[in-house]
């Protein structure tokens, strides 16, 4: 089915009622991850990022396969109280919520991206801001999720490291948050209170994620102190080594993220963005 890339599990399934557990997961053409949990406890979780030797054309295969991992565990999809389906790698843009006062998000989202005739249109509104979310996924994966995850809040992946981005924010220096999947970089980049930049890129090496970096720091040319989070499953021991001599963070500059294990900050947060 795929290689399973990281995997956790302290959840006592045996004393507690399905109807309580919430399920995030995040899927591509070449991977999915999830993380269940009891409501109100984010201390014990299950989680699981499962990659596919292959790209396949659509999200169809994923978002079967994760079915299929679900029901292995017997857990029905329709047995959770809280389900939220990030997608990754489909076309976004960043705006200002007044902006759709003036303009559909059809129009806006067409005026930065390419979408399709037939794509859907969705909004994440970011929880306790005017920032808004725009994103578009192809008509046959709405209906696939309406049909076999029915009720599920659908959100574009980078809205969950958006919006945390947006909770840590006030202070008077720049933070980079870096969330690296395997297979997908995600990067916001904070300057007090605003949004400097948010985006996402596919990447093949160790290399590539910092190469990024580099560039993408030397282009903005942010000034005063830096501060950078990194999270994400391939944010592994090899990887933490490579950035931290490649850019030369110091150890005072890596902030800690808020939840015990960054491996699934990605997954956390998803479900807690409104």
């Amino acid at each position: 089915m795929g290689e399973v890339i990281y995997q956790y599990d302290d959840l006592d399934r045996t004393n507690i009622s399905k109807s309580a557990l919430s399920l995030s997961c995040i899927c591509c053409e070449d991977s999915f991850s999830y993380l269940i949990h009891v409501i109100g406890d984010n201390l014990h979780y299950r989680a699981k990022s499962i990659v596919f030797d292959k790209q396949y054309q659509s999200f169809t295969k994923p978002l079967g396969y994760l079915s299929e991992v679900l029901r292995d565990d017997h857990l029905l999809f329709n047995e959770f109280q809280s389900k939220v389906i990030g997608v990754r790698g489909v076309p976004f843009v960043k705006v200002a919520q007044d902006q759709l006062l003036d303009k559909s998000p059809e129009n806006i989202l067409a005026e930065h991206t390419d979408i399709g005739p037939n794509d859907i249109i969705l909004t994440d509104k970011m929880n306790k801001t005017d920032q808004v979310l725009l994103f578009a996924i192809p008509e046959m994966l709405n209906a696939e999720i309406q049909m076999f995850y029915k009720n599920a809040r659908v959100k574009h992946s980078l809205s969950s490291l958006l919006c945390h981005a947006l909770s840590k924010a006030g202070t008077d220096h720049s933070t980079i948050h870096v969330n690296i999947t395997h297979r997908w970089l995600e990067i916001v980049i904070m300057v007090g209170n605003d949004v400097k930049y948010v985006n996402h890129m596919r990447w093949y090496s160790r290399n590539d994620v910092v190469y990024y970096i580099a560039a993408l720091l030397e282009n903005i040319q942010l000034s005063g102190e830096m501060a950078f989070e990194f999270s994400g499953s391939a944010y592994q021991a090899q990887m933490h080594e490579h950035l931290i001599d490649f850019l030369s963070i110091e150890d005072h500059q890596i902030v800690q993220t808020s939840f015990g294990d960054a491996n699934v900050l990605d997954l956390r947060t998803i479900g807690l963005c409104e």
